[in-house]
């Protein structure tokens, strides 16, 4: 379900080989001309996650996953 400013815009059916357990995954992509990251761009760099939700719709419950974990490449 895609909703803007609380309102419904659009919804799309889970296809039926998704309804295994998944897990969400996080990722600082960086790319520019090949791959590489630009010139101006200030590396190494650092992304921090206070939060992250995950919802299902079947029971209406909300779940929070808290990372504590700092990492830097």
């Amino acid at each position: 379900v895609w909703t803007y400013d609380g309102v419904q815009v659009a919804q799309a059916a889970t296809p039926s080989d998704m309804n295994k357990p998944m897990y969400m995954l996080v990722d600082l992509a960086v790319g520019g001309q090949a791959g590489a990251p630009p010139d101006h761009l200030a590396t190494p760099a650092q992304m921090k996650i206070d939060y992250i939700h995950a919802y299902t719709l079947d029971e209406l419950q909300q779940s929070h996953l808290n990372v504590t974990a700092e990492h830097t490449a």
